[in-house]
């Protein structure tokens, strides 16, 4: 996808910090939440502006992995047992369920997770620990869980599901 909303605001700017003047002040703010310089720094891990992950990673959906190991189960590398590679978040709020095993049926219970459910795996990302080697907790208001969500809205490509060109030739 190329002809987001977030495509046609980065082309106004010269940085990804700066406000998109096409986006509204929660959408700014949302991206700012996503950005490296916020507290909640969700794009160490969803870098780029592709928005996808580079490497696998574990996010502390569980505190072991015995029956999904992940890409430790191909690479027989334990410190790769329980991670795995995310998706791009382009288009993401038209692609539930999320997670590799579609635990989660909404973007709320995504970030809810990030907020205060995350387990503290041996293999967890260092991204999602504190200090002390414990699990953060990010404790995301509902606030900032909407800018969230309106930020991640700007990243659907309506032509790309919509456009005729890309339809079904089949039907």
């Amino acid at each position: 996808s190329y002809q987001t909303k977030f495509d046609v605001g980065r082309s106004q700017v010269n940085t990804f910090n700066a406000d998109f003047p096409n986006f509204s002040e929660s959408e700014n703010y949302g991206k700012f939440l996503f950005s490296s310089l916020s507290r909640l720094r969700c794009a160490p891990c969803h870098g780029s502006e592709a928005f996808i992950a580079t490497g696998s990673r574990n996010n502390g959906l569980d505190a072991t992995s015995i029956e999904d190991s992940g890409s430790g189960g191909v690479s027989g590398i334990p410190e790769e047992i329980g991670r795995f590679k995310a998706p791009s978040l382009r288009g993401v709020t038209l692609r539930a369920p999320y997670m590799h095993d579609g635990r989660f049926a909404t973007l709320d219970e995504v970030l809810e997770h990030y907020s205060n459910g995350i387990q503290n795996h041996p293999n967890l990302d260092q991204e999602l620990k504190e200090l002390s080697g414990e699990p953060k907790k990010l404790n995301i208001t509902k606030g900032e869980k909407e800018a969230l969500i309106l930020f991640f809205k700007t990243l659907e490509d309506t032509e790309l599901i919509t456009g005729e060109k890309y339809s079904d030739p089949f039907k």
